[in-house]
């Protein structure tokens, strides 16, 4: 019975690390799709900025 209770210590100990690293993780995928988000409206910007300064430069 020792043993068991011993066994189970251990494995809800890494179980709370393995719980750890999960959030680590979902940290760091938020951050990815903040940035990945905030890459997708730069570049939406610049094609808008292409556009206009293309149609400006169109002989009428």
């Amino acid at each position: 019975c020792e043993v068991a209770t011993r066994t189970l210590g251990r494995l809800e100990g890494e179980l709370e690390v393995q719980r750890g690293r999960a959030r680590a993780v979902q940290e760091r995928v938020r951050e990815a799709e903040t940035s990945a988000s905030s890459a997708r409206d730069r570049v939406a910007d610049a094609v808008e900025r292409l556009r206009v300064v293309e149609a400006r430069g169109k002989p009428r």
